[in-house]
């Protein structure tokens, strides 16, 4: 604050004395009135102290302060560099008492005089105050984060206000402590908003500095603000000022045919859709949307053969929103459809059969596609056709001639174009038997080929070995006299060797459906009428019924009745009776050449298959598969299998009849006894033939 010297304080109280001795407001020297509503301006009695103060000096502005007059109106602001008075200004109002000038020149000497004025004169007070301006600005106080508020941010260019600042001055911003600048601008105000030029990832420390008309610079500014500008998340990336979902959009087209194809892209961990595109037109259309964020391939179908499409993939996020990858992905749809990539026999269920057609089912096909079959690999020999509905159709063939056939494919779409010849191929063997016969597939480890056995259980018609449901078997002979009954049908026809009830065994001991648990090694084998009720061999009389004649059921338990079903069947469905129960059956026991007898060296005594020791006998000979699962040792006559005997006898015997010792674990698919000779004949012993192509 001014404080006036002790020789204005003299006159003040001089004044003061008159004021009060002539009336307030109106003073009196020499007889003349002066103070409000006087005019006589050379009346020294209206008295200002003028300048008390300046301060807030800067290069271009700064501060006056007086002590505001009771009698003034108006203050008058002058420049009194010179000899002459510069008016500069006035402020009007009685209780002013500063005044900011701006626009000086820095680094200059001022002199200033204020006057104060009231309705009818102005003081005469000469007293001027000399200054001289800063040089150079002051340095920035304030500098703030405006975009982003924040940090760590994405943004690469931030944006920084800076305060205490002037107009008309370039303000400088810089990323460190004023050498590295980022941006530069002239101030309209005391504040400026400035946007960093690009920043890398990495923190900074922004401070400012001023720079006046005069050219002249500010110190590096005190004031700073921190920002840290960080990476975008795992599938984002930075553009335009902030992090956007970073996808790649549809990688690649894979099994591409006349009409479908697999879209690929890169699952995104941000994804919880994926919208599929067709962006043929130019214009993107919506074709189906896949849920799942870890979902990588999509399977377009029903498309144009021939036609040329695009298609694109964007991610959609929990929000609804898709990235905005513009990745089109260009293909060209085959004008032929692929060849069919699988072809496998269903029905039968394996070949050879004696089944003249046969049903092949296709894989590798299209919904709509004609579906052909040929027997050749030119497709030019048709077998069966028809229109898929699915990626498969199962197609039975015309009427086969005995031979092996090698099944090929080919399709054809509905603008009438084929594909290739398949590579893939199936196969069948049709092999005619004879009438009551059923085809056995050979088993190259067992040393047999395909043959034909009887379904039935041989029987005497008019002194003809028959295979046929009704009647007995034909019993009470000799191993002998079978084989003669055998061969006596015709060239090809032999007693079953022991090589081929092998096969016969071991083909049927792994299917499922001959087990009563309904799986391999589950339960027992069925072993058909073995249980002496009744007790004596049967006839088929009702072909349809597996336990005719039995009084037993599938609904029985197993050891209850269950287990009689008199039928079992082949891998080709093919199904035979009595293989195991109702009369024992004599065998060869080699293949072709004459009755050949089995070893006579193994003990005469009933032992159990899998811990039977005999060196005469090889496993071929008499052991069953193991199933996975089924310790070896305990794969017994608990199973259904049979037990052994063996004796000097070596006429070979299988199955079991329909009272062998008296029921028990006796009879079943494996069971061998060797103690009789070629001679026996007996009411419980049969046999039944085969036909070697």
């Amino acid at each position: 604050m001014f404080i006036p010297g002790i020789h204005q304080i003299i006159i003040l109280a001089l004044i003061f004395v008159i004021s009060a001795c002539n009336g307030v407001g109106t003073a009196k020297l020499d007889g003349v009135a002066v103070g409000a509503g006087a005019s006589n301006s050379a009346d020294p009695s209206f008295v200002f102290s003028g300048i008390a103060l300046i301060d807030e000096i800067s290069d271009s502005s700064l501060k006056i302060h007086w002590t505001a007059h009771p009698d003034a109106i108006a203050y008058d602001i002058y420049d009194s560099t010179s000899s002459n008075l510069i008016y500069i200004k006035t402020v009007i109002g009685q209780s002013s008492d500063q005044v900011t000038l701006n626009g000086l020149i820095p680094g200059t000497s001022y002199e200033f005089r204020v006057r104060a004025r009231t309705v009818s004169e102005t003081d005469n007070n000469i007293k001027d105050i000399s200054v001289t301006l800063n040089s150079a600005p002051e340095s920035p106080t304030t500098i703030a984060l405006v975009s982003p508020m924040i940090s760590p941010g994405n943004l690469d260019t931030p944006i920084i206000r800076v305060g205490g600042v002037k107009a008309g001055d370039t303000v400088k911003l810089y990323s460190d402590a004023c050498t590295t600048l980022v941006a530069s601008g002239v101030a309209t105000g005391s504040t400026i908003d400035l946007t960093s030029s690009t920043v890398a990832l990495g923190s900074f420390v922004y401070h400012a500095s001023s720079m006046n008309s005069a050219l002249a610079s500010s110190s590096c500014s005190v004031a700073s603000v921190g920002y840290t500008r960080a990476a975008c998340s795992a599938g984002y990336v930075y553009s335009d000022g902030s992090c956007v979902l970073s996808f790649a959009g549809a990688t690649s087209v894979t099994n591409k045919t006349d009409s479908t194809l697999t879209l690929n892209w890169s699952s995104h961990a941000d994804a919880v859709a994926y919208d599929i595109f067709n962006t043929t037109s130019g214009t993107p259309v919506i074709v189906t949307t896949v849920w799942n964020q870890a979902s990588t391939q999509v399977n377009l179908t029903g498309l144009v053969p021939n036609a040329m499409y695009k298609f694109r993939v964007r991610l959609k996020n929990s929000i609804g929103q898709n990235d905005y990858n513009t990745n089109d992905l260009s293909v060209t749809m085959n004008s032929a459809p692929d060849a069919p990539t699988g072809i496998t026999l269903i029905s039968p269920s394996s070949s050879p059969s004696s089944s003249s057609t046969a049903s092949f089912r296709v894989s590798g096909v299209k919904a709509g596609d004609t579906i052909k079959i040929f027997s050749n690999n030119t497709c030019t020999t048709q077998l069966a056709s028809g229109v898929a509905s699915s990626s498969t159709i199962d197609l039975t063939s015309s009427s086969l001639v005995d031979g092996t056939y090698a099944i090929y494919a080919k399709a054809t779409n509905q603008n009438s174009s084929a594909s290739a010849c398949s590579s893939a191929s199936g196969s069948y063997q049709k092999i005619t038997c004879p009438t009551g016969y059923i085809v056995v597939k050979g088993h190259a480890s067992l040393g047999t080929s395909n043959f034909c056995v009887m379904q039935f259980e041989a029987k005497s018609i008019s002194g003809m070995a028959t295979s046929q449901a009704t009647s007995t078997p034909w019993v009470s002979i000799s191993q002998t006299n079978a084989r003669n009954a055998c061969t006596a049908l015709g060239a090809k026809y032999d007693l079953i060797s022991n090589p081929e009830w092998m096969t016969l065994a071991h083909e049927i001991e792994a299917t499922a459906t001959n087990w009563t648990g309904g799986s391999v090694g589950s339960g027992i084998l069925f072993r058909g009428h073995s249980d002496n009720n009744p007790a004596s061999a049967l006839a088929v009389t009702i072909s349809t019924d597996p336990y005719v004649g039995t009084s037993n059921s599938s609904t029985q338990a197993v050891g209850s009745g269950k287990e009689q079903k008199r039928t079992l069947v082949l891998t080709n469905d093919e199904v035979v009776w009595d293989l195991v129960g109702n009369v024992m059956e004599w065998q060869d026991w080699s293949p072709g050449g004459g009755l050949d007898l089995a070893p006579t060296t193994c003990s005469a005594s009933w032992e159990e298959l899998p811990t039977l020791n005999c060196a005469a006998l090889s496993a071929a000979d008499y052991l069953p598969a193991n199933p996975a699962g089924i310790t070896a040792a305990n794969y017994n006559s608990t199973y259904g299998l049979g037990i052994f005997y063996g004796g000097s006898g070596g006429a070979s015997l299988r199955g079991g009849a329909w009272n062998t010792i008296t029921y028990g674990t006796y009879p079943g698919l494996f069971m061998l006894t060797l103690n009789e000779v070629s001679s026996s004949a007996y009411t419980s012993i049969g046999f039944r033939c085969v036909y070697r192509p």
